[in-house]
């Protein structure tokens, strides 16, 4: 099955013995300064390790933030049971998040410990990090904003196969989103696409107009669906099923010519899920193309956490919250699917003969991520056949403590008519700190009660 959390760290090859610092120091100085950085480089594999950081860890929170906590986390501040506040709770995912990402390359510890009597120089090689990642993440969105409309084809291989009106390469995004009848449906909610398919032009007015309210995260975009098991009484029937989603991460996991086709083997370069480790799509990947996919069909221009009042960051933390609980049936369908959608990471893939069926109907407003892994009402229940007790024995229910094991940000409030709680987004600059010294010998941080509201 695979895994929910980040890929197998790459080889160490980065251990900083004196030289090798001197040659980090080095780097660090050849590219503030724009010059020609040699072929084989000591900050290379800090650099690379950077790169997978939003596409295997978090898009959204600052890589400088998280450094600064994890720092001061190793340093021995941790947390105690009276540390609950939203802040604290902010920090403890990002010491999390920490841990998480220096698992991919360990001598960063002791890289990070020789800069404690230069704390300047450790600013420097944090802006490295975090620019080397956010220009991954704007690759990404750089790629997919002319591919993704054409996912949203039946067969975009098919001889002359266009949306209407066509979406060219190169013409403004001003001109996708809502102001688009194909991106349009794709970014309306499943539980709304009855109403949108009535009257698709009414549909668009009125969330230009304002005279409709605008998706929430709640809302989720049909796009992530596999409209043929959508059912309102169900909602994560057919949910991260969609097309457009699988060919979406295909073309960054695996490489655009496998977009839509998932075994070819052209191209001669590695594909980033080979490049960054990964051996099977992780619960974090697949979010992680679940926005990007929304990015690239919404008329923004570059990346955003917000579309259309959709806070893409929300969404992205109940994916990836959703798919942590593994011992939950519709997950383990969910990641065994995806080990079919991108054979190249996984070599092999496991069939299974059950299919999920649903029957698809839009006439509910239920279609929102509030008790997404609750079991359908009695009624609903009652229409449909009781799975056999071993499949039951088979799909234990997910254990009360995973939330405890895997803490999310806070959620910052705002009240409205339908109460759609958002999270907002941390700042892309943190608030510069002077970071501790980094002690050799890492003491781990005290884990804090996770403050994500029930669903």
């Amino acid at each position: 099955m695979p895994s929910t959390t980040s890929s197998s760290p790459p080889p160490d090859d980065a251990a900083p013995g004196p030289n090798r610092m001197r040659a980090v120091l080095d780097s660090l100085e050849n590219l503030q300064g724009g010059r020609k950085r040699k072929r084989t480089d000591a900050l290379d594999p800090f650099l690379k390790a950077a790169r997978a950081f939003p596409l295997l860890h978090d898009p959204f929170v600052d890589i400088g933030a998280v450094f600064h906590d994890g720092i001061r986390a190793d340093h021995g501040e941790e947390l105690t049971d009276e540390d609950e506040t939203p802040e604290e709770q902010d920090r403890l995912y990002r010491i999390n998040v920490f841990r998480d990402f220096i698992k991919r390359i360990p001598a960063i510890i002791t890289t990070l410990s020789s800069f404690e009597e230069d704390p300047a120089k450790l600013e420097d090689f944090i802006n490295a990090l975090r620019n080397s990642a956010s220009l991954a993440r704007a690759e990404d969105t750089c790629k997919l904003k002319d591919l993704c409309p054409s996912f949203l084809l039946d067969d975009p291989s098919k001889p002359g196969a266009a949306l209407d009106p066509p979406i060219v390469k190169g013409q403004p995004k001003s001109l996708c989103g809502w102001h688009h009848k194909s991106t349009a449906r794709a970014l309306c909610p499943m539980v709304d696409i009855k109403k949108f398919d009535e009257d698709p032009q009414a549909f668009m007015d009125g969330i230009l107009n304002g005279e409709k309210r605008p998706p929430s995260f709640k809302k989720l975009p049909s796009c992530l669906y596999d409209e043929s098991l959508a059912d309102p009484k169900l909602k994560r029937a057919g949910f991260l099923r969609g097309k457009p989603l699988e060919r979406t991460f295909r073309a960054i996991f695996t490489g655009p010519l496998t977009a839509l086709d998932p075994t070819s083997r052209k191209g001669t370069k590695h594909p980033k899920g080979v490049i960054h480790g990964m051996t099977e799509p992780s619960a974090p990947a697949i979010a992680y193309a679940a926005i990007q996919l929304i990015v690239s069909l919404s008329s923004a221009e570059q990346w955003t956490s917000q579309v259309t009042g959709l806070d893409l960051y929300e969404l992205y933390l109940s994916i990836v919250e959703s798919l942590k609980q593994i011992n939950h049936p519709w997950v383990k369908e969910t990641l065994d699917y995806w080990t079919k959608v991108a054979p190249r990471l996984t070599q092999t893939s496991r069939r299974r003969n059950g299919r999920h069926t649903a029957a698809a109907s839009d006439d509910s407003d239920s279609d929102d991520m509030d008790g997404f892994l609750d079991d359908p009402p009695p009624s609903e229940q009652q229409r449909r056949p009781s799975p056999p007790p071993s499949e039951q024995q088979r799909h234990p229910s997910p254990p009360p403590s995973e939330q405890q094991r895997h803490p999310t940000p806070r959620h910052s409030r705002h009240a409205d008519e339908d109460d759609d709680d958002r999270l907002t987004p941390p700042p892309s600059t943190p608030t510069p700190l002077t970071p501790p010294p980094v002690a050799k010998s890492k003491a781990p941080a005290k884990r804090g009660k996770a403050t994500r509201r029930k669903r």
